[in-house]
């Protein structure tokens, strides 16, 4: 009634402002006031409460005009340095606590946002801060870098880059540790941290009371302030004739200029308030006379106080004594108890929101006041079933204490325990009370209005589910005029008594006994005494064991005891009171979830789930609980099932992810991500894992932006720095993944896989000794990491040279002066260490993957020596120790790389039998492995890809056995299973010919030169025609004694060709690198050296000992294996042969076979010219050659520059043409699938997509400006480019450079390479004789040639025929016989594959 009263003043004021303005000056009577009181200084604890009332107005989207003017009106209380003052301390304490406050820093940031000043700019920082921080937990699964290893070939690390990239999948904050299934957050956790802010000891006399009271309802209006009115009683006159004075006072008293109404107005507003005010003093009677009843019915209850209750818990009754458990009303004993903050919402009460409505758009149902409150008071304080609307014996509170329409505020009030002041020794379990507090409102369920509530009956025995939220409110704050109602009429019973709060209650009311325990242990809850709730609920159900809410209650509060145990049996026992009861299903999975008994609470999330089919949390608990047992689907079912009731829970959109990626779908998890972070874009573990996913798709740039954005927001994560380097590393960019390395080192100088990583990163860079120091860091953090061993033993063969003053610094080396060693020795000392450290038992693997690299190591010593045997036998005894751990049960892949390095030493000592033996067990082996049901044919392709060396070896073996026919027909079809993998994918049908179908590949002045590289050694086969077999390049041993073991020929030449191979890489790769110039490459040790290289080469592969088997051959087909083809062997043979290339025998006959069927139709010309592509220099001398060559053709179909598109290109490749030139820049990469033609712009045509294309009709492909990419790691597959892959999709002959050649030198072979073809003579021939002109072309010839060229141009080539005029007048100033061209760089990059027409 009175509630009423007050709104029914409120809303007159309101309509009588509306009507004269808001621009009236203050009374005299209020000036005064401002003149006389001097207010004292507001505390941390009222500006603390101030400021979570600013943030809220801000949620509610006021906008920036009333957040100033929200601060203009306690200016004078509250100036602006005080709030940056206080901002700053309270930031200090929020960042400190443990707590997550996601929602307090999302409102700082929006209040930020506003662009307030500084207040809202030191609030967005301290947002920003608290968000960044919390995320907490580190690794659940990782990525490995794909960086590709090969020990045997001693390039990289024995075992190298176990890089990981490191992300919390099940769990924001924490939840990988424990079980929280349904993550909630308060609408804003307690502001106070950790107990620090200052708490007046009276709050009574607080000035953030005083500033309460003086402003009332007015502080979220836009008036000036006023001391008049101290609370919202204040305005209800005495009389009916004070009524419009008091009412003109209220409406004008605040307004700065006088605004008086006409006489006639006056006095008809009067009129109408005087007749209204008449309404209010008969409701004002009838409240009194209530009253009065009220006052008669607790004197009845005054006589029986005395009884001290010798039943109550020893708590409860300390709290009596403390006055913590009232005896007065509720409102009377929050007055006397409230912190300022508590007294704000007091005082200002509804009006503090009483203008949401017109203010601000309306929001769903979980975003009002009532659910805010819901949300606040948690799922320790349950919402009672509905009781039947014929029922009359509900036990309900009296109308007195709620109205229908009155919203209730307790949005930002702290849990604190009431009865201790400053006693903030468990702050941390009411910050996971606080944290967890929530009441899931019955959505399906219909809200009975409150005044038909409060009309019932006050007699019912059993507890009702509130149905709305006054009500609600009533049950907890009013809990003490309950149990008053419950004892009135009790007084002159004789019987036995309880005292609750110093009410007797008879023994004859056993249910109103119950409830009225269990109403004291809801008042504990919600003041945070949670052992003192137990006790409480005990004491009901002692007396009352059936009622299920109790037993509910007494659960919830148990769980956040964390007496799980005791939490599941309560849970057990209000289910079996009530079946159907849906939360106590569910919230009996969470604890069952929390003790890791993930299938029972899946069977409890389901009870929940088929009592209740949109019951949001339980399918995204239940989704949790799937995901971390790895039912990634039915986690995902579960996830879209949460997310189609609540599409807004950026939570649920970030662990649908996890699952999405944990199950391979990276894709999918991307868009997930996504979601998520539209939702809340600071969720720092949802940019963490959108980077892994992307990483686990390749597309690590777009990583290292997903993980920026997660620095953005916590810059010093350590793990987050850590994967953005591994994202680095795998794109090649080894500096900058070394300083990410060190950013998350910096943060976290323990972190051992940073170090090792980082070496590795070095190790790539060629800085050995500083890649043997990180890895000493990480070994002294962990002495048994056998990787880092693993990989200090590579670093130190590499490194050769001691770096003394950084070894200074190694704590390892201290302890063992050998580790000081470089070289082999260096690498054999660091694994001999790491036998010390790693554990047969313990480190299986480690233990023998240590084993397998000292087994490698003394065969790579060996075979560096003339008389390997010793070191060999050594090998051997290392792999047999290796075998006892490295079995092929436990580690399969493994196991087979082992055996491969144990036949290798037995091939070297010619233990052929052994190897034999051993080898049909591998090959069986892996064939098993191949033909397992779940292996995809991916995988199926990467394994025999890895296990290749297998059929490499076998060519060994059956040569040993002299099966020389034999081993090369195992040679060739392992290259075509190699080419057939890497083009096409998996497929067990190979196509290789045996040596007959060779021999036919060849013609009586034709001979094919076969070289085959396996990890033993290196063959050469002279196939002849019409030979029985081929002939195997060697130099026979001489002067050998019995007892001696001279190092195999075979294994030194593979060992010097390594050697050569290494060197050939490394001053590529330099000379390739971006920042060189023209001139600076001019001088590169590559390009100078070259012709010694290659000599050296020649020497290497016994070309001259070649040479002398080929008598009468004039045409050679060279059929190189593995890292050959890059290099021009062609240059290491006499001019005199016309040489070319194939990728296989196999190959070959195709492009024959095809070849004799077809007729060799005139020549078109489809010619593709200096297309403009992006981040590559003009083709300076290609339109010159362009023009020259198409003139020699009829009808040249020619597409230029900026018109060469991808879609244009590859609709002329259908055309009726069978001849392409391409006048641009193409590159073979290491991927070869993406090895590519470069168009116009930045389009491209790839390898991959040249597989899907037929090209049979083409005679001849010419790609002048190819190049191959720099790359220091060894092939041990096949090499695969654009010409194996265009001749394996019909192409005749294909045309191309090994490197890019200057441009000059480049056209010259192209015009007198096209005017031999048209004269007539084959490809082969064509490309001979114009790259032999060239190596022999002096000034004086070069000067004659430019003159017949000009004569040849037509009219309309004006530019070029200056461009020609150029050069002319250059050569002319030479010596007439310099060779402009002699170097191998000019000529012997330009090679033809295929076969001769």
């Amino acid at each position: 009634m009175q509630q009423m009263l007050r709104r029914l003043v409120q809303r007159f004021i309101k309509f009588i402002q509306d009507i004269f303005g808001s621009k009236q000056t203050p009374s005299m009577k209020d000036k005064e006031m401002h003149a006389v009181r001097d207010l004292p200084e507001l505390t941390n604890s009222d500006l603390e409460f101030l400021f979570t009332q600013l943030l809220e107005g801000v949620h509610q989207a006021r906008g920036q005009h009333w957040a100033q003017r929200w601060l203009q009106n306690i200016e004078h209380r509250v100036s602006e340095q005080r709030w940056l003052e206080w901002l700053g301390h309270f930031g200090n304490k929020v960042l400190a606590s443990s707590a997550p406050n996601y929602e307090l820093a999302s409102r700082m940031v929006e209040l930020g946002e506003l662009e307030i000043g500084e207040i809202g700019d030191v609030s967005y920082d301290i947002g920003v801060q608290l968000l960044t921080r919390n995320s907490k937990h580190q690794p659940a699964y990782s990525i490995p870098i794909s960086t590709e290893f090969d020990e045997s070939e001693g390039l990289i690390p024995e075992f190298p880059v176990s890089e990981e990239l490191i992300i919390n999948p099940v769990g924001v904050n924490g939840e990988e540790e424990g079980f929280d299934f349904q993550p909630k957050e308060t609408i804003i956790e307690s502001v106070a941290v950790d107990g620090e802010f200052d708490v007046p000891d009276s709050f009574t006399e607080s000035p953030g009371q005083e500033l309460i009271k003086e402003f009332g309802e007015l502080l979220w209006e836009d008036y000036e302030p006023s001391e008049t009115a101290n609370s919202p009683t204040s305005n209800i006159p005495a009389s009916q004739a004070q009524f419009p004075e008091v009412l003109y006072e209220q409406v004008f008293e605040y307004n700065e200029f006088a605004l008086t109404p006409e006489d006639n107005n006056k006095q008809a507003l009067e009129d109408e308030l005087s007749h209204i005010y008449e309404q209010i003093f008969e409701l004002e009677e009838e409240l009194e006379a209530e009253q009065l009843e009220e006052t008669i019915s607790s004197d009845n209850t005054d006589n029986i106080e005395t009884q001290v209750s010798e039943e109550l818990p020893s708590s409860v009754e300390e709290q009596v004594e403390e006055g913590t458990v009232t005896e007065t009303a509720s409102e009377q004993a929050i007055s006397e108890q409230a912190t300022p903050g508590q007294d704000l919402v007091r005082n200002l009460g509804e009006l503090l929101w009483e203008d949401e409505t017109q203010a601000v758009p309306e929001k769903s149902s979980s975003d009002n006041s009532e659910q805010e409150f819901i949300n606040n008071l948690s799922d320790l304080i349950y919402d009672y079933p509905e009781q039947d609307a014929d029922d009359d014996t509900a036990l309900l509170p009296t109308q007195d204490y709620v109205q229908q329409d009155e919203p209730i505020n307790t949005t930002f009030v702290p849990i604190q325990d009431s009865s201790v002041e400053d006693d903030y020794d468990d702050e941390e379990s009411l910050e996971n009370f606080n944290a967890l507090l929530e009441l899931a409102s019955e959505e399906d369920e219909g809200t009975e209005e409150i005044t038909e509530i409060f009309d019932k009956p006050v007699t019912n025995t059993e507890p009702s589910e509130a149905k709305s939220v006054d009500e609600l409110m009533v049950r907890l704050d009013e809990s003490a005029s309950l149990v008053r109602q419950l004892s009135s009429g009790l007084g002159n019973q004789k019987s036995s008594a309880l005292v609750v709060s110093g009410i007797s209650i008879d023994n004859q009311t056993v249910a109103q006994q119950a409830e009225a325990w269990y109403y004291q242990g809801l008042a504990q809850a919600r003041a945070g005494n949670l052992e003192a709730a137990v006790e409480l609920y005990e004491q009901a159900i002692q007396i009352k064991p059936d009622v299920h809410e109790y037993w509910f209650n007494r659960g919830l509060t148990l769980f956040h005891l964390e007496d799980l145990e005791g939490a599941i049996a309560s849970y057990d026992k209000a289910i079996e009171i009530k079946n159907d009861f849906y939360k106590g299903w569910y919230n009996r999975g969470r604890a069952l979830g929390e003790l890791g008994f993930l299938e029972d609470a899946i069977f409890s999330f389901n009870t929940a789930l088929e009592i209740r089919p949109n019951y949001q949390e339980a399918w995204s608990s239940n989704g949790l609980a799937l995901l971390k047992l790895g039912r990634f689907d039915e986690a995902i079912f579960s996830y879209d099932k949460s997310l189609e009731l609540e599409p807004l829970d950026a939570e649920n959109w970030y662990y649908r992810g996890v699952s999405l990626s944990s199950n391979g779908q990276y894709d999918l998890a991307v868009d997930s991500y996504d979601k998520s972070l539209e939702i809340e874009p600071f969720l720092h573990d949802a940019w963490i894992d959108k980077g892994v996913a992307q990483g686990q798709l390749g597309e690590w740039a777009q990583a290292i932006t997903s993980w920026d954005k997660a620095l953005g927001i916590r810059p010093d994560f350590y793990l987050t720095w850590f994967n953005r380097a591994v994202a680095f590393d795998n794109l090649g960019r080894r500096e900058e993944a070394v300083a990410s390395y060190d950013n998350a080192l910096e943060i976290e100088p323990n972190f051992h896989l940073a170090w090792y990583n980082r070496a590795v990163a070095l190790f790539y860079l060629e800085q050995y000794e500083q890649a043997i120091l990180c890895y000493d860091r990480a070994l002294q953090i962990q002495a048994d990491y056998w990787e880092a061993w693993l990989g200090r033993g590579s670093a130190a063969e590499k490194s050769q040279n001691l770096d003394w003053e950084l070894s200074l610094s190694s704590p390892v080396a201290e302890t063992n002066p050998a580790l000081n060693t470089r070289g082999q020795e260096g690498k054999l000392a660091s694994y001999s260490e790491a036998l010390k450290y790693t554990s047969y038992e313990t480190q299986p693997e480690g233990w023998g993957r240590v084993h397998l690299a000292i087994g490698n190591c003394y065969y790579d010593i060996g075979k560096r020596y003339s008389n390997p045997r010793d070191y060999w036998y050594q090998a051997v005894e290392e792999y047999n120790q290796a075998l006892a751990t490295i079995t092929a049960d436990d580690y399969p892949e493994l196991h087979l790389e082992l055996l491969q390095n144990f036949i290798k030493v037995l091939v070297g000592l010619r233990e052929t039998t052994q190897a034999q033996e051993l080898h049909q067990y591998s090959t069986d082996f892996l064939q098993e492995l191949l033909t397992q049901a779940n292996r995809s044919d991916e995988s199926r392709k990467q394994l025999t890809l890895k296990n290749i060396a297998f059929e490499q070896l076998a060519v060994e073996i059956a040569i040993q056995y002299g099966e020389i026919v034999q081993g090369l027909e195992i040679a060739e079809h392992g290259k075509n299973a190699c080419l057939t993998w890497l083009q096409y994918g998996w497929t067990d049908k190979i196509d290789s010919p045996n040596y007959n179908s060779i021999l036919q590949l060849l013609n009586p002045t034709t001979a094919a030169i076969y070289w085959h590289l396996s990890p033993s050694s290196l063959r050469t086969f002279i196939i002849k025609p019409n030979a029985p077999e081929p002939i195997p390049v060697f130099t026979p041993m001489l002067n050998v004694a019995p007892e001696e073991f001279p190092l195999p020929e075979a294994v030194n030449r593979l060992v010097e060709f390594e050697d050569w191979l290494e060197d050939w890489n490394r001053e590529y790769s330099d000379y390739c690198g971006k920042t060189r110039n023209k001139q600076s490459k001019m001088s590169h040790s590559w390009r100078s050296d070259m012709e010694q290289r290659l000599a050296k080469l020649k020497e290497i592969l016994s070309i001259s000992s070649i040479e002398q088997e080929l008598q009468g051959i004039k045409n050679i087909i060279l059929i190189p294996h593995r890292d050959l083809n890059r290099f021009p062997l062609h240059g290491l043979f006499s001019s005199k042969f016309a040489i070319s290339y194939l990728p296989s025998i196999q190959i070959g006959l195709n492009r024959q076979q095809e070849n004799s069927s077809t007729l060799n139709p005139e020549a078109k010309l489809l010619s593709v010219e200096h297309p403009e592509t992006k981040d590559y220099p003009p083709f300076k001398s290609a339109k010159l050659a362009a023009l020259a060559t198409s003139q020699m053709f009829d009808n040249p179909q020619r597409i230029q520059g900026l018109k060469a598109t991808k879609a244009e290109v590859e609709n002329a490749l259908i055309g009726n043409y069978n001849i392409l030139n391409f006048y641009g820049y193409a590159a073979d990469k290491l991927n070869a699938s993406k090895s590519e033609i470069l168009l116009a712009g930045e389009d491209k045509i790839t390898l991959e997509e040249i597989y899907t294309k037929p090209l049979n009709r083409y005679n001849l492909f010419t790609l002048s400006a190819c190049e191959i990419e720099p790359n220091k790691k060894n092939i041990t597959t096949e090499y695969t480019g654009l010409a194996s892959g265009l001749l394996s999709q019909g192409v005749s002959n294909v045309v191309n450079s090994l490197w890019r050649v200057e441009s000059t030198a480049n056209a010259l072979v192209m015009i007198e390479f096209y005017r031999r073809l048209q004269s007539g003579k084959t490809s082969i021939i064509a490309l001979t004789e114009a790259v032999e002109w060239l190596r022999e072309l002096t000034a004086g010839e070069l000067t004659k040639w430019y003159e017949s060229l000009l004569n040849q141009l037509p009219p309309e080539g004006l530019r070029m025929k200056a461009q020609l005029a150029t050069q002319l007048y250059r050569t002319s100033q030479m010596e007439a016989d310099t060779k402009l061209y002699n170097h191998p760089y000019y000529w012997a990059a330009f090679v033809i594959s295929g076969i001769g027409s």
